[in-house]
């Protein structure tokens, strides 16, 4: 499995929302949050969440993403999201592959006790996850944003098979 391939692809994918949120603002009249509080700032904050709590378990071995922190700041700030959202690639591009462990435990809840199961996986599948889980909100806040008029990149909220596929039948 390719962790440094993994990576990058995450990066971009973020690098996505990044560009997103610069052209929200950039649009935006008076507080700059037209668009972002009530319709991609929340999904930002959730897809951030996931990734902290990936770094987290990277640290203690088991992949929490129940106890997320839920920062309502994230949500609500532009400014502060796109802050969020760069130290995240940061860190990313400072994972060093070669040092990742070669397997995590994953806990979720399953169930509204919040019982969960704890599973074993690695950090590439967990790579592939939050790629996954981040486009999947994309195309959340893609339909939220089309429905006010904003248009987004063509391949905003897309899987990367969809935009292979695409382009391949073009």
């Amino acid at each position: 499995m390719n962790l440094a391939k993994l990576i990058e692809d995450n990066v971009a994918m973020l690098e996505q929302a990044g560009a997103l949120i610069d052209q929200l603002v950039m649009r935006a009249e008076g507080d700059g949050t037209v668009g972002y509080a009530n319709g991609v700032g929340p999904h930002l904050r959730h897809i951030l969440d996931h990734f902290d709590r990936f770094f987290a378990g990277l640290d203690d071995g088991v992949i929490d993403y129940d106890a997320r922190a839920r920062c309502q700041q994230t949500e609500l700030s532009p400014g502060f999201g796109l802050r969020r959202l760069r130290g995240t690639v940061q860190r990313l591009q400072g994972v060093e592959s070669s040092q990742l462990p070669a397997s995590v435990q994953v806990r979720l809840c399953t169930d509204a006790d919040c019982q969960g199961e704890v599973t074993p996986s690695s950090p590439g599948r967990e790579l592939q996850f939050l790629q996954s889980h981040g486009v999947h909100h994309f195309a959340l806040m893609r339909r939220i944003l089309d429905e006010r008029g904003v248009r987004t990149h063509e391949d905003f909220g897309k899987a990367p098979a969809t935009v292979s596929a695409e382009r391949a039948s073009a």
